[in-house]
């Protein structure tokens, strides 16, 4: 009898309890449409735009140099044109190198930004939560980590909204 009164009183209990307040969000359009995202993006566009016109300048002097040689090594006494030849190697190895350098720099670049923006995305994605008295938020990802979630618990464009308010300060 005592069973049955405890069973009948936690019954009654978790009935008044409303089910705990779950959500996902569609974590490939959050960071595809969040402004922080956009606006590293262009950051990081207008980085590659410098870098790419002091490729395009070494690119243009070393093309300029070459053509001067095939032009003129034919009539180059043998000591210049080897001389000639030397400086095209150097300048060919320096110029490959920056390039090198410049993808270092970029990756770097781009993984510094996105970094950012993903510890921002998660920063105000467990405030929201928290405010919003979530239990839990999941994310969609391209391998698989929900599989399938009624669309009323999808809270993608509602985040998303928050999100870019708080970024834009409003």
């Amino acid at each position: 009898m005592r069973t049955a009164l405890l069973i009948c009183i936690s019954l009654a209990f978790f009935s008044c309890q409303s089910p705990p307040k779950i959500g996902f969000v569609r974590s490939s359009v959050l960071l595809e449409e969040f402004d922080g995202t956009k606006e590293a993006k262009l950051t990081l566009q207008n980085l590659v735009r410098t870098y790419q016109d002091k490729v395009d300048t070494l690119e243009f002097d070393f093309q300029r140099s070459l053509n001067r040689y095939r032009e003129e090594g034919g009539i180059m006494p043998e000591k210049s044109r080897m001389a000639y030849r030397v400086q095209l190697e150097k300048q060919e190895k320096s110029l490959i190198r920056y390039k090198e350098e410049v993808d270092l720099k970029l990756q770097n670049e781009e993984a510094k930004l996105m970094d950012g923006v993903l510890k921002q995305i998660n920063s105000f994605a467990e405030d929201y939560g928290k405010q919003n008295e979530f239990v839990m938020i999941l994310g969609t990802t391209t391998s698989g980590n929900l599989l399938y979630a009624h669309e009323s618990t999808d809270i993608t464009q509602e985040l998303l909204t928050a999100l870019n308010d708080d970024y834009a300060g409003r």
